[in-house]
């Protein structure tokens, strides 16, 4: 299912769990993104994304003290 597209996804999906003449593919994507959507909002972050989310910004704020710092400093 992953790397492609979602309606191709869906039809792989509805297809082989054999509910394509209850459902089409094209109504199966429109109730799984109601059903995200509902809850998306209410859910907890796995362990460890907070801080994986949180690295980024302190990688920032060393390259800019540190080397870009020195960069400067180094031409003057």
């Amino acid at each position: 299912m992953m790397g492609r597209k979602a309606i191709e996804a869906a039809r792989l999906f509805v297809d082989e769990s054999g509910i394509s003449d209850s459902l089409s593919a094209e109504d199966f994507i429109v109730e799984r993104e109601s059903m995200l959507q509902d809850l998306f909002p209410t859910s907890d972050l796995m362990p460890g994304t907070q801080s994986a989310l949180i690295r980024p910004f302190f990688l920032f704020i060393y390259i800019y003290i540190y080397v870009f710092k020195f960069c400067l400093f180094s031409f003057i």
